[in-house]
């Protein structure tokens, strides 16, 4: 893996992360994708927006080798996907921590499976995350956004080049998920590792993402059209809403989105 001097990917000597070439996938009867046509560049951020059952947790099932695809291809940092990719994280909607340890010792748990010294890690990404004084809370007393943190930390700390997210924030409250939207966008900002987020929230894909790729109505959903966010970085997410730029982007984007929103509701 080649990176430039700053730890973050040299685009022009890097393979792309994902390259999907007119894939698709069925369950059954049932074709979710199809004729899907994306490059995920090394170091990007990447959002896929779309109506509900459009297929975009299938991408990034598709991307995480979870599920073949019935035709075309997909590949990874310049090999054919086959079986589970390890170069991938993946952060779903639903908290995996492990109820019977403490966040500390649910964070120290990914640190030691990637063979460095947990504890240490684990104290650190406490203090980072401002969960100083609640490592030994179980995740049973623990709020949804501290949970949320431990997961995101979970997923960063194996240090693999591709964190797939789905829906991470949705479950929490606008305060909370803007929190984390900040601090995710820390996260990137330090090494620009590759990100494929998943979100129905517009207003999220545009603040964080550099681009978002906008899917069609399923079944056999596809990639409608993709644009560029040329806001510039870093981003203050709490009053970024507020920049006629940002409304001009989703003016934009909800122009192709909307019609494919309806048509899921139609049908």
């Amino acid at each position: 893996m080649y990176r430039s001097q700053k730890g973050r990917y040299n685009k022009m000597l890097t393979p792309a992360a994902l390259q999907f070439r007119q894939t698709g996938r069925a369950f059954g009867p049932r074709l979710a994708v199809d004729a899907l046509n994306l490059t995920v560049a090394a170091g990007e951020f990447v959002a896929l927006v779309g109506p509900s059952g459009c297929g975009k947790t299938t991408i990034l099932n598709l991307a995480a080798g979870l599920i073949e695809p019935t035709k075309g291809e997909v590949e990874s940092f310049g090999a054919p996907l086959k079986g589970l990719n390890p170069k991938v994280s993946y952060l779903f909607q639903q908290d995996a921590l492990l109820p019977w340890k403490t966040l500390e010792e649910n964070i120290a748990l990914s640190a030691t499976l990637s063979g460095r010294d947990g504890r240490d890690e684990a104290r650190e990404w406490l203090e980072r995350l401002g969960l100083e004084g609640f490592g030994d809370y179980f995740p049973a007393a623990a709020s949804g956004g501290m949970k949320k943190r431990v997961a995101l930390a979970q997923q960063w700390i194996p240090r693999r080049p591709l964190l797939l997210m789905d829906e991470p924030f949705s479950a929490l409250d606008i305060h909370t998920r803007q929190r984390m939207e900040t601090e995710l966008l820390q996260l990137w900002d330090e090494d620009r590792r590759t990100v494929l987020f998943v979100t129905h929230d517009l207003e999220e894909a545009i603040a964080l993402a550099g681009v978002v790729c906008v899917l069609s109505a399923g079944p056999a959903s596809t990639i409608i059209n993709s644009y560029r966010i040329d806001l510039p970085r870093p981003r203050a997410i709490a009053d970024l809403r507020l920049d006629p730029r940002f409304q001009d982007l989703y003016r934009n984007i909800w122009n192709d989105l909307r019609p494919e929103v309806l048509r899921s509701h139609a049908g």
